[in-house]
């Protein structure tokens, strides 16, 4: 797979890892690409249940490359998940050390879970450098409370895991050493349950956000039809009878 972006497939998990440790993982125009084509293959293959993305070196991802002229609403050109041509509804879980900046810092927000060693440094210091967030804008008064996402983009304050945690933008807070450790651990957390359900429930949050709430109960209904058919419920009914685990067939 391509070398900026790292793509490693172990039982059922994909590793998706930023690869250009010289430059705190900024987004250059290869990297936006192979990221791209990663999740592509991450949505298209049946075996992969959850994913852990994550970045080499001393950061997870300092945001746009601006020596690679990357400037001027990058964000527009960036595969982040939900920002650019393709939509993952897979579970993503991003692992975040060092700076988490700028487009770093939204592609995090477009995961699904969030995990931050304690050198962790987030925050979206656009204005400082005479430009906006596109991202930032958009998704954090989603994820926080509006005067606090209003507040860090307007201070353009980078702030740590801890404050990051109390704010609700991650979930947990570990030491730099066991990061990892902790993403594996709830990806194995999240592989305990049905996938279809997962998925289902991962497409029907996000198609609801940009609904009415009766819209996005319709869908949300509607998604639960689709997921009464499938065999993975008729397999988690069985096995609660049975008082076994279930085995999941993504299907």
């Amino acid at each position: 797979m391509p070398g900026t972006v790292l793509y490693e497939k172990r039982d059922r998990v994909a590793y998706v890892t930023l690869n250009r440790p010289e430059s705190l993982n900024a987004f250059n125009h290869e990297m936006m690409q192979d990221l791209l084509a990663v999740w592509e293959d991450y949505n298209a293959d049946d075996n992969l249940w959850v994913a852990i993305l994550s970045g080499t070196g001393r950061a997870f991802c300092s945001g746009a490359d601006i020596k690679a002229g990357r400037v001027g609403g990058p964000e527009r050109h960036i595969p982040t998940l939900a920002f650019g041509p393709i939509e993952v509804l897979k579970p993503i879980i991003c692992a975040i050390h060092g700076y988490c900046l700028g487009e770093g810092f939204t592609t995090a927000l477009a995961c699904d879970i969030r995990v931050a060693a304690d050198d962790a440094r987030i925050g979206y210091p656009h204005p400082s450098h005479g430009f906006m967030t596109i991202g930032g804008n958009v998704r954090l008064p989603r994820m926080t409370f509006p005067g606090w996402a209003r507040y860090l983009v307007l201070t353009a304050e980078v702030i740590g895991p801890d404050e990051a945690h109390r704010l609700g933008l991650v979930h947990h807070v570990v030491p730099r050493a066991e990061l990892l450790d902790k993403a594996n651990e709830l990806a194995e957390r999240v592989l305990q349950n049905s996938p279809l359900a997962l998925w289902y429930s991962k497409e029907a949050q996000e198609r609801g956000l940009r609904m009415s709430f009766p819209e996005a109960v319709a869908y949300a209904r509607h998604m639960a039809v689709k997921l009464s058919q499938s065999e993975d419920l008729q397999e988690g009914v069985r096995a609660f009878i049975d008082k076994r685990h279930p085995v999941w067939k993504g299907r």
